[in-house]
This record gives structure tokens, C-alpha cells and sequence, in this order.
């Protein structure tokens, strides 16, 4: 017999702010959370643009981290984490009586450790930008006892990790699932967007037709069109 799940709670970490009321106030306003790049470099790829946390979120969060503690992946998600279970019904102790596992959904984890270990063979650096260490980290944060799951599948993450937290329910793994989607920006995705001409020098402008971004590198014939696509 199918087993029904539902979404019972939410919340967010992003560039117009920390918490669904507040991102939804910005929003309201107008904000717009793209704005000149503040921990990168400017003047070396194609965009100085992009979507971070504001300065005083990452301040707060690392704060709460310690000295210690140096990734912002992981202060990110455990921190939306923690919010969205205490506006749960019962709160957090909701699920420490039942079987709640996380699936963290994520393109490149922390990549920034990796650039680090890059620019400084044999370097110390911590193991999370291995996807599934982020997700084993923050559930462990958590105090979760179910499943964890890590889903790195590029834009497609989000969806698939809701589709794999549903698919655990509906087996009996788990009575509650958490999933987390996060990504922060590094030199290697704005290296790499870059490179594939995909980004645009300014703010990006969805539907607009005077947006920028993705220039056609090549073009070829499909046979089953009635024109050439551009790839």
C-alpha cells in the first residue's frame, strides 16, 4: 500500500537574508540579493556578479562555528536545518521520537577545501567536500538517526533529493526525513560557468530579452529539427 508523505516544514539560507520571513520581506521589497562579488576576486572572469550571503549572515554563522570551523557549507546547512525543525510542531524533541534521517543535496559541497589543498599540496584540510561527509556531518550535528543519504547530480540535486527522502518513507527506513539542499560560491563554479560561457557581466535578468549569458560556442545540424540548435 502507498504511503502518503507530506512537507511539513521549510526554511532558507540565501542571498536576501537568513529565515523564510525574511527572504520573503526582501522579496516583497524588491531586494535583489545579486550583487559585486565580495569574497572573490573582481576583474577575472567573466561576471564580479553574484548571489552570496549577506556579510552579516556569514558573520553570524561563523560566529556561531568557532575559530575552528571553516566551512560555510556546513555552517549553512546546519544552521537552516535547525531553524526549519524548531518551527516544526514539537519542535526539535519531535524528532528524537521517531526515525528521522537527512538527505543533503549539493553540487560541490565544500570545493573550497579543495582549492585550498590546490594551491597547497599537503595541506590540512577537512573532508567535506565530499558530499557525503557534509551530509553524515550535519546529521551527526543534528542528532539525527536515520538514513543519510548525499545526492550531487549537478542543477538537478533539490528535486532528486526530495524524490530519494519520499522514496525512504514510503519503504519504512524512516519515519521523518530531512532534506537540505547547499552550495557555496568558490573560484572552481565561477571558474567553470565561466569558461562555458554561461554567465552574464552583470545581474542575471530572467525572461528578459535583453539578458546575457550563453553564447553559443557551436552549432549543429539535428535531424529531427527543422533548424540548426546551438550547443
Amino acid at each position: 500500500m502507498s504511503r502518503h508523505c507530506a512537507i511539513v516544514g521549510m526554511d532558507v539560507t540565501a542571498a536576501l537574508g537568513a529565515g523564510i520571513e525574511e527572504v520573503w520581506a526582501q522579496m516583497m521589497r524588491g531586494s535583489c540579493g545579486i550583487r559585486p562579488m565580495r569574497r572573490l576576486p573582481h576583474g577575472r572572469y567573466t561576471t564580479d556578479f553574484a548571489a552570496e550571503v549577506p556579510s552579516s549572515v556569514e558573520a553570524a554563522l561563523r560566529a556561531k562555528g568557532g575559530p575552528n570551523e571553516d566551512s560555510l557549507a556546513y555552517l549553512m546547512a546546519l544552521a537552516t536545518c535547525r531553524r526549519m525543525l524548531r518551527s516544526l510542531a514539537g519542535g526539535p524533541e519531535r524528532i528524537a521520537s521517531a526515525r528521522t534521517g537527512l538527505v543533503l543535496t549539493t553540487t560541490k559541497a565544500e570545493v573550497g577545501q579543495l582549492e585550498r589543498l590546490a594551491a597547497a599540496p599537503g595541506a590540512e584540510v577537512g573532508q567535506r567536500h565530499n558530499a557525503y561527509v557534509l551530509a553524515r556531518d550535519v546529521a551527526a550535528a543534528l542528532g539525527l538517526t536515520g538514513p543519510v543519504v548525499s545526492v550531487s547530480n549537478a542543477c538537478a540535486s533539490g528535486l532528486i533529493g526530495i524524490i530519494q527522502a519520499a522514496q525512504l518513507l514510503r519503504r519504512g527506513d524512516a519515519e521523518m526525513m530531512v532534506v537540505v539542499g547547499v552550495d557555496v560560491l568558490a573560484e572552481f563554479i565561477l571558474a567553470g560557468f565561466s569558461a562555458l560561457n554561461a554567465l552574464s557581466a552583470g545581474p542575471c535578468r530572467t525572461g528578459s530579452g535583453r539578458r546575457g549569458g550563453c553564447r553559443p560556442t557551436s552549432v549543429v545540424a539535428c535531424p529531427y529539427r527543422s533548424r540548426p540548435y546551438a550547443i
